[in-house]
């Protein structure tokens, strides 16, 4: 899965610094989301958004949040030789670029909330 808007660190091909403040930390997170956000609007537009039910939504956050979560779990240690063999760890990338996606998912919607009260 590649997230195209999630480079990381997203400073446009600059270094990264070798410390961040927490603000700096929160604006690169932000900003992650906002180019996501961007991707998403472009393949498939607000009109799109607009449509599903509150259920389509926590559905489609929950898929997400399970492709993490899946991730995670092979990261722990596993309890049988036949588990190890079926394991797919997940990178942290990986993981951060599935962490995006859920809270461009999550932008989506609070926008169609705001679009659907402004009608």
């Amino acid at each position: 899965m590649m997230c195209i808007a999630c480079d990381f660190p997203n400073l446009n091909g600059r270094p990264m610094p070798l410390s961040l403040s927490e603000e700096q930390q929160t604006t690169l997170a932000l900003e992650a989301v906002a180019q996501e956000r961007k991707v998403q609007r472009g393949r498939f537009g607000n009109s799109n958004d607009d449509k599903p039910t509150p259920y389509h939504w926590v559905t489609l956050l929950e898929a997400y949040i399970g492709r993490a979560a899946i991730g995670l779990m092979h990261r722990m240690p596993p309890p049988t030789e036949e588990a190890e063999l079926r394991q797919v760890p997940i990178d942290d990338e990986e993981l951060r670029t599935t962490i995006v996606k859920v809270a461009a998912i999550a932008t989506a919607w609070i926008e169609a909330i705001d679009r659907a009260a402004k009608q």
